[in-house]
């Protein structure tokens, strides 16, 4: 039992749920499979009580999560205020950066009112508009990010051109660099398959995206935060 007890992995497991960060990244896997899942059993044509199971989960994590993000407003306007204060970073990433996380703010502060009128814990009269409006603070605040993606990835190819013309190349600041692309770009991509999330709540892609897309796009960003979190907490 020590053995187990003591086993690295399972240590991680611990820390890593012990973390409120950590067991919304499981949520957000649980949400999001379960909203794939839900659209391929209907596709398959199972029973309206296996679909109905599957979406119930989905929208019980999908709750839990918007309980266990009520604080997040104010972590977005003190990194806004941090990249404001960022005088000597390039400009389009600093702005971008300050834009960012005042949507975001905005955003997670109107997901904390979701939460209020969904578990009915107060009913907010004609929410459907305030609702809609915290999918496009997201979204904006999304591409804002996309943006600062594209901006890190120029500058990085810009140095690292510059670092492989040098006769006498810098291996670690070259790879130093490289890494600075492939994370620009996996960042790219992961704002990417999560804007479907909100495009599709505020039907701006009608034929292009369904609950089927959105679940799979969300599950995979999921996978992501997972990795990054394990990564963190080793």
């Amino acid at each position: 039992m020590s053995l187990v007890a003591n086993h690295p992995t399972l240590t991680h497991v611990v820390s890593m749920l012990e973390k409120t960060t950590g067991r919304d990244k499981i949520l957000r896997t649980i949400q999001y499979f379960s909203r794939f899942f839900a659209y391929v059993l209907f596709k398959k044509g199972a029973t309206k009580e296996s679909i109905a199971f599957w979406k119930h989960l989905q929208a019980q994590v999908a709750l839990s999560r918007k309980l266990f993000r009520v604080g997040k407003p104010f972590n977005h306007l003190k990194l806004a205020a941090k990249a404001y204060a960022n005088k000597t970073q390039d400009p389009v990433l600093r702005t971008t950066a300050v834009l960012r996380n005042v949507f975001y703010t905005g955003y997670f502060s109107i997901d904390s009112l979701v939460w209020l009128n969904t578990s009915k814990v107060y009913q907010i009269p004609n929410f459907k508009p305030i609702q809609k409006l915290g999918s496009r603070l997201w979204l904006i605040g999304i591409i804002f990010n996309l943006i600062n993606s594209l901006r890190r990835y120029q500058l990085a190819t810009f140095q690292e051109s510059a670092l492989l013309s040098e006769s006498e190349k810098d291996s670690a600041q070259l790879k130093k660099v490289q890494i600075e692309k492939a994370a620009a770009t996996h960042q790219f991509v992961w704002d990417a398959l999560d804007s479907s999330i909100p495009t599709f709540a505020l039907d701006l892609a009608p034929g292009l995206l369904d609950d089927g897309i959105v679940g799979l796009f969300g599950l995979i960003t999921s996978i992501f935060g997972l990795k990054q979190q394990w990564r963190i907490t080793a």
